[in-house]
Order: structure tokens, then sequence, then C-alpha cells
């Protein structure tokens, strides 16, 4: 099997003339993998907004009794986004290992998105390391409730509270799913 191989070659090499071996395609610079979110930290380089800046807030106003605690447990910064009929609503931004308290939400059903990360630039309105975002599956739905005991009146607004794990599994008894930047981005 050698001398074949070396004849074959030979045929293939003209008379007098010594081929190179061809030149391997130019490297294309591969960038280096992302770091795992847990490896990431905030840098002291890092611009970082105080839990609750409110960057968009259409309810303001309208009478909403309604309460939203976020209860981010995660290392990262979030960009929380209220979604009603499809329309960004209300938008704020929750420390890494914070809460905020959204206290004027109206009667509706909506729909929570929220995008943790590191980095905050003013200019973009978004992070600049690390993004992953997630969308609670079950819209929710706030209501007020009155209810009537002997003369007394008793009108009850919700309260509900969501926590963003340390892993992304979910916020207690509410499912999560994981969703392409490019859907947070739309609102």
């Amino acid at each position: 099997p050698r001398r074949a191989a070396r004849t074959l070659s030979s045929e293939l090499t003209p008379r007098g003339k010594v081929l190179s071996p061809p030149a391997p395609p130019p490297a294309t610079p591969t960038p280096p993998p992302a770091p795992p979110e847990e490896d990431l930290k905030h840098l002291p380089t890092d611009t970082r907004l105080t839990s609750g800046t409110v960057l968009k807030d259409t309810l303001a106003g309208l009478g909403g009794q309604g309460t939203l605690i976020i209860h981010n447990e995660r290392p990262s910064d979030a960009l929380i986004k209220v979604i009603l009929s499809k329309q960004l609503v209300a938008s704020f931004y929750v420390r890494g290992a914070q809460k905020f308290k959204f206290d004027h939400v109206p009667d509706g059903s909506y729909e929570i998105l929220y995008c943790t990360g590191y980095g905050w630039q003013g200019s973009i309105a978004d992070f600049t390391r690390g993004r992953h975002a997630v969308r609670f599956d079950s819209e929710l739905k706030f209501a007020i409730v009155t209810q009537t005991e002997g003369g007394t009146t008793t009108r009850l607004a919700d309260i509900m509270t969501l926590t963003l794990k340390k892993d992304h599994s979910g916020m207690g008894n509410a499912t999560s799913t994981e969703i392409p930047l490019e859907e947070f981005d739309r609102y």
C-alpha cells in the first residue's frame, strides 16, 4: 500500500516541479465563548441604575390600585417590562438582590417580561453583557374586589410578588420561559 501511494503521488506531480502543499485557509478568529452568567460580575466601571428607576410608565394617573412587587434574587440587574394588549405600558429597573414595588397597576391582564444583565448603557437603555430574557407563562390579572360585611364596604386591590430566582427556574408557583432577546427587544 505504501508503494501505491508513492506512485499515485508521482503521477500527480509534474516532472521537474515540486508542488508545495496548499496553504491552509486563513484562520477566522473565533470569539471566546461567553462566560456562564454566574461568572459575570458587576465591574467598578459599570453604570447601574437605582432600583425602582422607571423608564416608562403610561399607567400613572389612571387610578390603578394594584401592586406589583419584583424581588430580584439574581446577582445580575433586571429590566422589567409590563405589557398590556401587546403594548409596553411600563418598564423599570431592579438591581440584583433588591426589591421594587410598582404600586399603581390598573385592573387588567398583564404580560411580564424581564431581561437580566450587567453594564447598563443609558444611550441604548439596555445591558451590554450577559443579557438573558424571560417571559412569564401566565398573565397577571389585576382586579379590585369589593366586599360588603354588615354595613362596611371594603375594596381590596391585588398585590402580586414575582421573585426572579437565581437559576431562572421560575418564580415560585409561576412558570417562565426563556425567550430570544429579539422578542424582549420588540417592546
